[in-house]
């Protein structure tokens, strides 16, 4: 069979399937036949096609989409990112913190000889090191940040999915 024909009734075996399974997510089970076939329960009338062809009320099919992504997709890539920059801000902090402390409390003359300053001391490298390295990584964060909240404007996600 081809043509309209065959699609019609693919499409009305799918609405059936639907049906059935909007029944049995209400809790809705089929009576066991009973023993006497006088006691049975008279049929209920088929349902009309038009009433075939329309989706149960009170569920929901559809999964709202922007972009190709859904609502917690959105959500999670944005949690990821404001997550992984505040801590890379934590952790700029502690090290700015260290390399305050260090400074404060060691003496110059210890670090290099006079006239030269604490930049190239030995115990100093390793935290402005981090330090340069942790707000390379920042400023990577914040790009990204930017460029997803484009590619979010531009897929129409809302302010609520971003949070």
């Amino acid at each position: 069979m081809r043509g309209p024909a065959r699609g019609s009734r693919l499409l009305l075996c799918s609405a059936l399937l639907a049906a059935a399974a909007a029944g049995a997510a209400r809790g809705e089970e089929a009576a066991p036949a009973p023993a006497d076939p006088a006691e049975a329960p008279a049929p209920r009338p088929a349902p009309s096609l038009d009433q075939l062809m329309k989706l149960p009320t009170g569920s929901d099919y559809g999964v709202d989409r922007r972009g190709g992504l859904t609502r917690g997709e959105w959500r999670s890539r944005f949690v990821r990112l404001d997550a992984a920059l505040a801590e890379e801000e934590r952790a700029l902090d502690t090290s700015q913190a260290e390399l305050d402390r260090i400074a404060g409390s060691a003496d110059q003359w210890l670090f290099g000889p006079p006239g030269t300053t604490n930049t190239d001391a030995p115990l100093d490298y390793r935290l402005r090191q981090e330090i340069s390295r942790r707000k390379q990584e920042i400023e990577r964060l914040e790009r990204a940040r930017k460029d997803l909240d484009v590619e979010a404007n531009l897929a129409g996600v809302p302010d609520e999915w971003r949070h």
